[in-house]
């Protein structure tokens, strides 16, 4: 006899939508804007378009009007009621020119409110100007109103590292990511470096890295930034981006680690770091999507001019017109000689030049400098654009090394909702073939939609096995097994059972999905004996039964010898039952049997108890009578009157059983409160 299970697999349509990011901007010429005042007043302003949280971004450049030492420039982002981390850059005389950084989120801004970046000086006698400065605010809900998640950090207290391996700076996010796979997530830094080191100079290397959950492995994004620190008071901006593509759904752990050349002492402090998930909707209930992005790194930048555009770029195809944001950052030194000057940006032949150029000033080939660019172009046409990084060599000729070019476009690409993995099946007992006691076999385990659809999990699941219903021996052997991540079922082999019953299974997870746990699901052995009016019935069950012909089934004594078999006629069908009135058997007892099928299958069914067939009248109202007996569960019951002992039965009900069935019958009419009830099994 074999087991069939029909699996029937469906689909359903779902339509997805468009959204598209409202990004807004704000530059300054390298005319610049001073301020000597060390209270922090504005350079530049941008307004949020959208309302809601907002991710604002910039990099500038900076310079001081004098060659006073211990001169330092502050900036910070502030909007109606908050204010980011500042980011301070020493400035050592009047050719020195720095590039910085800010990055903030913003929560609850409402639409067009502004959001300047401020600057303070802090000498009143000396004017820092800021100049080169790119600002874009980055609303982090689409225009069909989803929300972006986002994860922030700010740090002011400074971590000192002598390390020459990578080591956590402390300055850590976390962000979730919403939909089943291809996630993107962008990454932004911004923070102060220095030195308590007394042998200069004192150069970190900094760098993004993730983990997916508490326990993922940490995984570097982007390149590795080098500063180096002359002096102690050398108090440096660092600027670091990235971008991850094609993750699955988790929570995604960012951090900011360091190291040191030399093991000198160097310190990170006053950092941003922000986390913003590029996509939307979680992929059962809301539809969303994500904004298709690029992350490249190399060693060289495209040098203004040259249209052969050797160094890194980065390309992405638009459907149809829009936006590209971009950002980059690199380490740079000069070539040879000393106090050379660079301008750095971003470009497209494709769209308008709209990205200011930031300035940076090196003393020498080992003066080892952060730099950054934002910006975003507007008005692209449909089609492959490429974003170039570039230098121009303003006062001589310096070289870059460990680039980072990240961007993604502002209009998503949609994403139907998919189904998700919500609970277990056991499809399959033994291949369908009904299991030998304490003989191993094997059971499969589906995670399902909510419409019963085999659905891969999200991440590896550890599902187990259990005993349902009323079985009497033991489930041992092999009862877990694992899911894999992006596979909807596993086989457990080597379940084993202790005695020829029906019993159910339940399959649980116990990690990764949190998945309803099954229903209770036959294994295919089934075999009951239990005592009723007429004496002690033993009950089989056949399962697809495969032709007409007979079920015998035989009682043993101890040595294993037939004291006694019967026949009972089968026809070809999905189930049958089949009973026969066993002579000797008392209620309570174990007793052993043998079973052979209409196709000569044999197996044995050990110590199967006689359960006991007890009723009782609850109440007797004139009515009717309210009975309570001990049942089979699932098996039909007549329940019968006479008006006389020995006279005829006649069935007034008949029900379906629990463990213990109550049921309050009727009188036949014209015949109420008097007679006698009984219960057979039909």
């Amino acid at each position: 006899m074999k087991k069939t299970i029909i699996i029937t697999l469906c689909c359903t349509a779902l339509m997805a939508h468009g959204a598209t990011l409202n990004l807004s901007k704000a530059s300054l010429n390298l005319t610049g804007v001073g301020t000597a005042s060390a209270t922090p007043g504005t350079a530049l302003s941008v307004q949020a378009g959208t309302a809601g949280n907002v991710l604002v971004i910039g990099t500038f450049s900076t310079k001081a009007s004098s060659t006073k030492a211990g001169v330092y420039g502050s900036w910070q982002l502030k909007s109606t009621s908050q204010t980011s981390t500042p980011i301070k850059r020493s400035l050592a005389n009047k050719a020195d020119v720095g590039i910085a950084s800010v990055v903030h989120v913003f929560t609850g801004i409402t639409a067009n409110e502004t959001i300047a970046l401020q600057h303070s000086s802090s000498d009143t006698s000396v004017t820092v100007t800021t100049l080169g400065a790119n600002l874009v605010a980055i609303p982090l809900k689409v225009s069909t109103g989803e929300t972006l998640n986002y994860g922030l950090h700010q740090q002011s207290a400074a971590k000192s590292i002598t390390s020459t391996t990578f080591v956590t700076t402390d300055i850590e996010t976390s962000v979730a990511l919403p939909r089943l796979t291809d996630n993107r997530l962008y990454i932004a830094a911004s923070f102060n470096s220095q030195t308590t080191a007394t042998t200069f100079p004192a150069i970190g290397t900094w760098q993004l890295q993730y983990r997916k959950g508490l326990t993922g492995t940490w995984t570097a994004t982007g390149s590795e930034i080098r500063r180096s620190m002359s002096t102690a008071s050398d108090i440096g901006a660092v600027t670091l981006y990235g971008l991850v593509e094609g993750l699955d759904q988790d929570t995604y752990y960012v951090r900011l680690v360091c190291k040191t050349d030399a093991g000198r002492n160097v310190q990170t402090l006053n950092g941003t770091l922000a986390a913003v998930a590029l996509s939307y909707g979680n992929d059962t209930t809301v539809e969303g999507g994500h904004f298709d992005g690029f992350s490249v790194t190399g060693t060289a930048l495209n040098l203004v001019g040259d249209t052969t555009y050797p160094g890194v770029k980065g390309s992405l195809t638009l459907a149809s017109a829009g936006t590209i944001f971009a950002s980059m950052n690199f380490t740079a030194s000069a070539t040879s000689g000393a106090n050379q000057t660079a301008a750095y940006d971003l470009y497209t032949t494709t769209g308008p030049a709209v990205n200011q150029a930031n300035q940076r000033f090196f003393t020498s080939d080992t003066d080892y400098g952060s730099g950054g660019s934002v910006g975003y172009f507007a008005g692209l046409a449909a089609g492959t654009h490429t974003i170039y990084g570039r230098y121009d060599n303003v006062t001589g000729p310096v070289s870059s090394s460990a680039v980072s070019l990240v961007g993604f476009a502002t209009a998503s690409i949609t994403s139907d909702a998919t189904p998700l993995a919500t609970k277990l099946a056991v499809t399959s007992i033994n291949g369908g073939d009904n299991p030998h006691v304490n003989t191993a076999f094997n059971v499969v385990v589906q995670a399902q939609d909510a419409d019963g659809n085999p659905t891969p999990v999200i991440q590896d699941t550890v599902v187990t096995l259990s005993l349902g219903g009323t079985g009497t021996g033991s489930l041992s052997g092999t009862l877990t097994g694992t899911i894999l991540a992006g596979t909807s079922s596993v086989t457990i082999s080597g379940v084993l059972y202790s005695v020829a019953e029906h019993i159910t299974l339940i399959a649980s997870s116990t990690s990764g999905d949190n998945l309803t746990a099954s229903g209770p699901t036959s294994s295919g052995i089934d075999l009951r004996a239990y005592q009723t009016a007429e004496g002690v019935i033993v009950e089989f069950t056949a399962y697809d039964v495969e032709e007409d012909g007979e079920i015998e089934i035989a009682l043993l004594d101890d040595t294993g010898a037939e004291v006694w078999s019967g026949v009972a006629a089968v026809t070809a069908g999905p189930e049958q039952t089949v009973q026969l009135l066993v002579p000797g058997l008392e209620p309570g007892g174990s007793y052993d049997f043998k079973v052979k099928d209409e196709v000569g299958k044999v197996w044995t069914a050990d110590n199967v108890t006689v359960g006991a067939l007890t009723v009782s009248m609850v109440h007797e109202p004139s009515t009717g009578a309210e009975l309570q007996f001990n049942s089979i569960p699932g098996r039909s019951y007549d329940i019968q009157w006479t008006g006389e002992l020995g006279g005829e039965w006649q069935t007034v009900d008949t029900v379906t059983a629990g463990e213990t069935t109550y049921v309050v019958v009727p009188y036949p009419a014209g015949e109420e409160g008097k007679g006698f009830f009984r219960v057979q099994q039909k």
